[in-house]
């Protein structure tokens, strides 16, 4: 019996169409799907005198690529992205190295090694016309589908030296929480909850440098203006509990303040849930503390007064980043293709947030996140901006996926056929659009062991 299960798919990098890499540089580790030949059979109907005449037939045109679905390693994930969008700046002169990703007109060649119950088979000048990066509460662990073209004849082949397949993969529970919707998720605040004195002044600490940066940007979609008044001054290092109480004291009346600066901020991007530092205060006890900076903080899935402002959105149940180029594969006098033509890219994101609130349907729907009596639904497009951040559960060096979508055209017709459940059934808000503005119209950034693909 052939042992169907013994299946695997190994890639490389080319430096150029035609070289021809010795040996893999990453194991993918496929969930389904994978690379084949589709041959297109030509035949003709001719005449030669015979009632029982067979068409003239012949192989004209061997399609090879596919689109296999592959587990996120914190390696091989960024080797993909990058030849689905074209261009990798690369940063970090030792372990972790940060990659950014971001959309080109130019594309580089890959070569695959496939094993089928111990049968290998290549292909080489290979290119990946796009791919779709997603994760969900239903399937946790996160993948990545690329739509992969190849130009050259799928090759029987030798075992190559083969690559080890990475330990750890990206998993929808290490998002952290780590989820912003019109916000600013470079400076939100991604540090665990204080459980006692030092870990609260460090917590403090961390803070006051987050906030101030956050307060210093002044373009977006969430901000029109920098605050430069509400800073935060406290002194740092904290000195004793006196000193951690006088600081969350300065946050609590610097983030109302913060808020209410309507020279700063858009309305549509305002995104606290509840009123701002919603501690009691002056805070006396480390037990006072603590619960002020839970609230400030968040939990994870549970984000606090701070980072719901940011734009951290919980109750996300999936999310899909979509990038295409429309590509077709051009054959010439060869039985493969000839080149790929790309007739225009796309980047759209979709994801589905549990609703809890009426802000962002109103948006969409009226265009104003607290419609009043007598709004008319409105007929422009609304503006979006997603961003997420998953870290893989490794112990050491960050190994992390940050998709970061600046500006999207949010397509209303979802959210307009929205309407209650009779049985009670929970709603999920469609948040989903094309990618839209100035360029990079997206991002992703990989923290991984490599130095440059």
């Amino acid at each position: 019996m052939i042992a169907t299960n013994e299946f695997q798919l190994q890639v490389a990098r080319q430096t150029a169409r035609g070289a021809y890499p010795a040996a893999p540089t990453y194991a993918l580790r496929v969930v389904s799907g994978g690379l084949s030949s589709k041959p297109t059979v030509d035949q003709k109907k001719v005449g030669d005198g015979s009632f029982w005449t067979t068409a003239l037939k012949r192989t004209g045109y061997i399609e090879t690529g596919g689109e296999p679905v592959l587990i996120c390693d914190p390696n091989s994930l960024g080797l993909i992205v990058y030849g689905g969008m074209g261009t990798d700046t690369p940063s970090g002169g030792a372990d972790p190295y940060s990659h950014v990703i971001t959309p080109s007109t130019t594309f580089g060649y890959f070569t695959f090694w496939q094993e089928f119950d111990d049968g290998w088979s290549v292909f080489h000048d290979c290119q990946i016309v796009g791919f779709e990066l997603s994760g969900s509460t239903d399937d946790k662990f996160l993948a990545i589908k690329p739509t992969i073209i190849g130009m050259a004849l799928e090759q029987k082949c030798a075992e190559p030296v083969l690559a080890t397949a990475e330990t750890d993969a990206y998993h929808w529970l290490d998002a952290g929480g780590y989820w912003a919707l019109t916000g600013d998720l470079t400076n939100m605040d991604h540090q665990d909850v204080p459980t006692d004195l030092p870990t609260l002044k460090t917590a403090l600490e961390n803070f006051k440098t987050t906030f101030n940066a956050h307060c210093a940007v002044a373009t977006g979609r969430h901000h029109k203006a920098a605050d430069a008044v509400n800073v935060l001054a406290y002194a740092t290092p904290l000195a004793d509990l006196p000193a951690c109480i006088a600081a969350l004291t300065e946050i609590r009346a610097g983030i109302i303040a913060h808020e209410a600066n309507t020279t700063a901020h858009y309305f549509a991007d305002t995104t606290d849930n509840n009123p701002s530092a919603a501690w009691l205060e002056p805070c006396v006890t480390l037990e006072d503390c603590l619960i002020a900076a839970e609230d400030l903080i968040g939990y994870v899935n549970a984000p606090g007064c701070y980072n719901r402002h940011l734009g951290a959105m919980p109750g996300i149940k999936q999310f899909a980043l979509t990038v295409g180029t429309n590509a077709k594969a051009i054959q010439g006098e060869g039985l493969t293709a000839y080149a790929i033509h790309r007739a225009g890219g796309s980047i759209r994101i979709a994801a589905q947030q549990l609703m809890e609130d009426f802000r962002a349907y109103n948006l969409v729907k009226f265009g104003n996140p607290a419609a009043a009596a007598g709004t008319d639904v409105t007929s422009e497009i609304q503006k979006g901006s997603f961003a997420v951040k998953f870290t893989a559960s490794v112990t050491g060096n960050e190994r992390s996926c940050t998709v970061s979508v600046p500006e999207f055209d949010w397509d209303p017709v979802p959210v307009m056929s929205l309407m209650g459940d009779p049985e009670g059934n929970e709603i999920y808000l469609p948040i989903e659009g094309e990618a839209a503005g100035s360029a990079p119209l997206a991002t992703v950034t990989v923290v991984n062991s490599v130095a440059t693909y």
